[in-house]
């Protein structure tokens, strides 16, 4: 965000091009050999607008995720759930075509949220704030919306596919908790 920004102002697109090589993930840097930015995108953001959404759900996840399972575990849950992210939408990207690089910090955010909501399904969300409802509809609608966004339009913004990658590894990783594996 911080690179795009600069760029626009100072005209110097050296900083935004060394944070797509190092900090999003895309078939481009995985075949010249950027094998990290599977990890590091998980730390990077589009703009303004995505890190407040994304902090925002943390804000209200984070907490009670990090309550529950501890430090370490919480770090393999964002970390491996990034990765999984990474990963999916690295395969979707190839599979579709999509140039674009991604940034995969929604998509370990939304393992956390799909987490929560696989322990907790009838615990309330406030979609938009305001309209009540249990947390099994707001994540399963979140990842329909996805999907049928990927499905739709494979080119566009935002990477459902990394979404989607995420609520998988936060439900699986939940599911395997329920049956008394820990990680």
């Amino acid at each position: 965000w911080y690179a795009s920004e600069s760029w626009q102002k100072f005209r110097d697109p050296a900083l935004y091009r060394w944070m797509l090589d190092n900090f999003t993930t895309s078939t481009r840097n995985l075949l010249q050999g950027r094998v990290w930015t599977l990890l590091t995108s998980c730390f990077s953001h589009e703009d303004a607008g995505h890190i407040f959404m994304n902090l925002l759900t943390f804000y209200f996840m984070g907490k009670p995720v990090l309550n529950m399972l501890g430090n370490s575990s919480f770090l393999a849950l964002y970390l491996g759930g990034g990765l999984v992210s990474s990963f999916i939408s690295s395969g979707y990207s190839i599979a579709t075509g999509r140039n674009s690089g991604s940034h995969g910090a929604s998509g370990a955010i939304s393992a956390v949220l799909a987490f929560y909501a696989t322990m907790f399904p009838r615990s309330t969300f406030l979609l938009f704030m305001i309209v009540p409802m249990p947390a099994w509809v707001c994540v399963g609608g979140l990842a329909l919306y996805d999907l049928y966004g990927s499905l739709k339009n494979p080119h566009r913004r935002v990477d459902g596919a990394g979404h989607l990658g995420g609520f998988l590894a936060g439900f699986l990783y939940a599911l395997r908790l329920r049956r008394g594996v820990t990680f």
